[in-house]
């Protein structure tokens, strides 16, 4: 070494230096690093999923279902008690309800039904043509379907790749 020239000037050391093999890790380094660490969940997280994991392995949710199903008996029970106690302001309510609201959505509904019948027959009676024409557009409509079918079932086969793709893609 040469106690004259500073380190940054010293062309043994940069002679020597430039000699060795660059050392630089692979590309993805850092992701392979960074997907190897794991941070730990605090704890207070895995006491409480120990707590709920432990009450549905248990059974010691009974509390819980046994609560909703007594507040489901309870509110049945109260609207039943609502309708034997007050009897005539119920059949009144329901009378009203019947025939302000129930039977026009009925005529409604019914008239809605015809008018598309009469529609659905009408189209019927348009297409009334000869029987050849018939066994025709069904022959078709079946080889159309089969079609389509196999079509279909051909696009959901997985992709083949040979091991020889792959490399031409590298």
């Amino acid at each position: 070494m040469n106690p004259q020239l500073p380190a940054d000037d010293d062309p043994f050391l940069d002679s020597r230096l430039s000699k060795l093999e660059q050392f630089s890790p692979r590309p993805g380094f850092e992701d392979r690093v960074i997907a190897q660490v794991r941070v730990p969940t605090p704890r207070w997280i895995r006491q409480l999923q120990a707590y709920l994991r432990s009450l549905a392995d248990t059974g010691r949710v009974w509390w819980l279902v046994g609560g909703m199903a007594t507040m489901s008996f309870a509110s049945l029970t109260a609207v039943v008690a609502l309708i034997a106690t007050n009897t005539t302001e119920v059949h009144t309510a329901w009378g009203e309800a019947v025939t302000r609201v129930l039977l026009p959505s009925w005529r409604a509904f019914l008239g809605t039904v015809a008018d598309i019948a009469r529609s659905t027959y009408s189209l019927f009676e348009v297409l009334a043509v000869p029987r050849h024409t018939l066994v025709t557009v069904a022959a078709v409509t079946v080889v159309a379907t089969m079609l389509s079918t196999w079509a279909l079932h051909r696009m959901m086969q997985p992709v083949r790749v040979t091991r020889a793709e792959v490399d031409a893609q590298r």
